[in-house]
């Protein structure tokens, strides 16, 4: 039996979508539906403005000051101007 001191275990009833959803993240991160869990909790106890950070586990870049948005305008000129 392996016993490890560092994690507490216990019983939650936790909601069919919040469960969905950490059932995907953890596949996706390949770690444990606990894992995938502990991570959400901790992203909604971040002040607001930092839990912008990461959206559907993929991190988001820093907007630059004076910056343009990216549109589908810009996008499709870029493209043009590489052909």
């Amino acid at each position: 039996m392996i016993t490890n001191t560092n994690v507490d275990c216990l019983s939650l009833a936790i909601d069919d979508d919040v469960r969905a959803i950490a059932r995907e993240r953890a596949a996706g991160e390949r770690a444990s539906i606990g894992h995938a869990l502990s991570m959400l909790a901790r992203t909604a106890l971040l002040p607001a403005g930092e839990a912008a950070t990461v959206r559907n586990a993929i991190p988001l870049l820093a907007g630059r000051s004076g910056g343009r948005p990216v549109t589908l305008d810009v996008v499709n000129q870029l493209r043009d101007e590489l052909s």
